[in-house]
């Protein structure tokens, strides 16, 4: 990798422009001055020094000193002139033989300051410093109380049947809204799509089941409704069903063979269960909607 430095030096003659060029390399180069003149080396040194390549000319390139400031890096330094084009360079004289040595004049006075020099290069990062432990710090605030406990304890037996309440004045039908589910089965599983939503019935109570599922299978879908009703009285589960199931549907036999899909209403003590089953080890979609309507003695 090369990199340069450019340094513009003074001069008395405003067709001269003299410069120190220092080229860096991380190699050692076998032509220094090649590398010097090339078309993107040469081209920043113009700009560098404001100079414009159609005004001016490289009147003289000499290499004065390379060293080695760092671990592979190599530095050649060039004192170059560049002279205005069109213009000419009186500064030739005859150089004789060299005299005797003259007496040695004494000390002159210190010069001026130079100019500052280039930055040198980022030096390596040095190693860690050692590292030791601070002293423990103070103890922090409690944090928050967590949201909740851990889950509900078992139900404790049921307690004494209590004397019987006023005569209340009528009937009174509670249509809860609508359930939604949709459950993915593959294989022959029994499902119940209430899972999460299972409903319990009160007491006492007379409850209406109303079921529409729709399955659905790569090549295969089918539509069942479903009507069912409860009734519950006293401390003890609830009983069977008042009413028969209700099959009709638009479509519930399928079109992919004689694999006998099932949707039933199911009551499990007093929870109300909808179970779906694809026997033939399918993957069905089932999607439901589930209608309660609640009639109980208030």
């Amino acid at each position: 990798m090369i990199t340069l430095g450019v340094q513009k030096v003074a001069s008395d003659k405003a067709n001269i422009v003299s410069a120190e060029v220092l080229l860096n390399s991380d190699e050692i180069l076998s032509s220094p001055l090649a590398e010097l003149t090339k078309g993107p080396v040469i081209t920043s040194i113009f700009a560098q020094l404001s100079l414009s390549m159609e005004e001016w000319d490289i009147g003289s390139v000499a290499l004065s000193t390379v060293t080695s400031p760092f671990y592979s890096l190599f530095t050649y330094n060039f004192s170059m002139r560049f002279v205005k084009k069109g213009t000419a360079v009186v500064d030739a004289v005859f150089i004789g033989p060299p005299g005797p040595p003259g007496v040695q004049g004494g000390q002159g006075p210190v010069g001026q300051q130079g100019p500052q020099g280039f930055a040198g290069l980022t030096g390596p990062v040095g190693p860690p410093g050692p590292v030791s432990p601070g002293p423990t710090g103070p103890v922090g605030p409690p944090g928050a109380t967590g949201p909740f406990g851990g889950p509900p304890g078992p139900a404790g037996p049921p307690g004494p049947t209590g004397p019987d309440g006023p005569q209340g004045i009528g009937v009174v039908v509670d249509p809860l809204r609508p359930f939604f589910s949709e459950v993915l089965v593959t294989g022959d599983a029994i499902v119940n799509m209430m899972t999460g939503l299972t409903f319990t019935m009160p007491n006492p109570a007379t409850v209406e089941v109303s079921v529409l599922v729709v399955a659905d299978q790569e090549v295969d879908g089918r539509v069942f409704y479903r009507h069912r009703v409860f009734r519950r009285s006293g401390a003890g589960p609830a009983s069977t069903a008042l009413l028969p199931y209700v099959t009709a549907s638009d479509n519930e036999a399928g079109s992919a063979g004689s694999s006998a899909w099932t949707v039933t209403v199911d009551l499990v003590g007093n929870d109300v269960q909808v179970n779906v089953q694809e026997p033939g080890g399918l993957t069905v979609r089932w999607t439901g909607e589930v209608q309660l309507t609640i009639g109980y003695t208030a």
